[in-house]
Parts: C-alpha cells; structure tokens; sequence
C-alpha cells in the first residue's frame, strides 16, 4: 500500500510539475524573445515556477510535517536553489560543450530537476505522506469506479 501511494504521490507531482514545467518553459521562451541572456531568463523562470511549484505543493501532494513554517520555507529555498544550480549548469554545459540550442538544452535538465525536487521536498522539507484532503478526494474518485 506504501508504494501504491508513493506512486499516486509521484504522479500528483508530475502533475503539478508539468504545471510549474508550463509557467517555466512559457517565461523562459518569453524572456529570450526580449533579448534576455539565456542564463538570466532560466534563473528567473526556474523561479517563478518554484513558487507556483511550492504553493501546490504545500496544499495537494504533502502533508505539512513538523517543521515550523520558517524552517520550512528556509528548506523550500534550500531545495530550490540547488535545483537552481542544476538547471542553470545543466543549460550552460549542455549549450556550450554541446552546442544545444537554449530551448532544447532547456528541456533536456527538466527531467533531472524534477527527480530532484520530488525526492528533496519529501524527504526535506513536508512529511512525506498525502495531506488529508488529497487522500479523501482520491478515494471517492476510486470508489465511484
């Protein structure tokens, strides 16, 4: 049963990463097309897509643990950061050592940050399990089947 939830966890969460992989991917085209350097438009992409991702997050896929809210906001920028550095490195080797137009690079690090940021949201920063809500409104859709 521990897996079963795991595995609906983790599709929620692709769920709201695709969302948060819209809001990225949609600022991050948007910027280049203003000129912005490709760097600086995924940093701010990236970031405008961890808030959104937070915010879902914090009321869909995990319950909210013991952490005090600061320390947890203060591991939510932990986490983001690091996934910042992924994606802004990743861009960066991926443009310059292999000569990856901005946008393809861009996609090709999507994947790699998001493992990341599932494993370090629910092993850092919420308890791991489904918020009630989350868990109330699964089974009466599974019970109607």
């Amino acid at each position: 049963m521990a897996s079963i939830k795991l595995g609906i966890q983790f599709f929620l969460y692709s769920l709201v990463g695709a969302i948060a992989c819209g809001i990225d991917l949609g600022l991050f085209l948007f910027l280049t097309k203003l000129d912005i350097h490709p760097l600086i438009a995924t940093a701010v992409s990236f970031s405008t897509a961890t808030l959104a991702n937070y915010y879902l997050c914090f009321n869909f896929i995990f319950s909210r643990g013991i952490l005090h809210p600061f320390q947890q906001i203060l591991r939510t920028f932990l986490v983001a950061f690091i996934g910042l550095v992924f994606n802004v490195a990743g861009l960066a080797l991926l443009m310059k050592i292999a000569s990856i137009e901005p946008i393809w690079a861009k996609l090709g690090i999507i994947p790699i940050v998001m493992i990341w940021n599932f494993w370090s949201r629910r092993t850092f920063v919420f308890s791991p399990q489904l918020p009630q809500g989350t868990l109330k409104a699964l089974e009466k859709l599974f019970k109607n089947q």
